[in-house]
């Protein structure tokens, strides 16, 4: 067998399973919608009521801070544990950027910095050495499977590096 039977017959066991994988997915993924509507409507309610009974123990641990912490950061109760802590926080106005720029405040604002590869790559070979940089040829491969008759199938092309 020439290395390139061998290749076509690799692309010809990509095919064959890659419509295996898809069908089986497309399958997959049509059970996993009909579980999750048959699940909503009981599963709805109970977020809701969690998220209810949360927002009152956060409620109740605002509201009775020094009687049910007692001056400490963490209390255990027999269904788990409350903790408290306190930490400055700031807030900025919308148009903080804007004040800090008119003020010339300019250390408090961020600028991302990052080499541009388009232009640096444009550079003759002296300047790229000059920062340890070098150009060199890489090696790549990818195949493309020929369309497949399968829903779903097609022309995919794989990028391997």
């Amino acid at each position: 067998m020439t290395p390139r039977d061998q290749a076509d017959a690799y692309l010809e066991d990509l095919c064959e399973i890659g419509a295996k994988i898809r069908a089986l997915e497309e399958r997959m993924g049509a059970e996993l919608e009909g579980i999750r509507e048959r699940y909503a409507p009981l599963l709805g309610p109970l977020r809701e009521e969690f998220r209810s009974i949360e927002k009152d123990l956060v409620a109740l641990m605002r509201k009775r801070t020094g009687e049910i912490f007692d001056g400490r950061d963490k209390v255990s109760l027999r269904h788990g544990v409350l903790l408290y802590g306190e930490e400055v926080r700031l807030r900025l106005p919308k148009d903080a950027l804007g004040r800090i720029k008119e003020l010339g405040w300019i250390e408090a604002i961020r600028v991302i910095e990052s080499v541009d590869r388009g232009v640096v790559g444009t550079w003759p070979e002296s300047r790229l050495a000059a920062i340890g940089a070098r150009r060199r040829t890489e090696r790549k491969f990818s195949y493309e499977l020929n369309p497949s008759p399968t829903p779903g199938g097609g022309n995919k092309s794989r990028g391997l590096g």
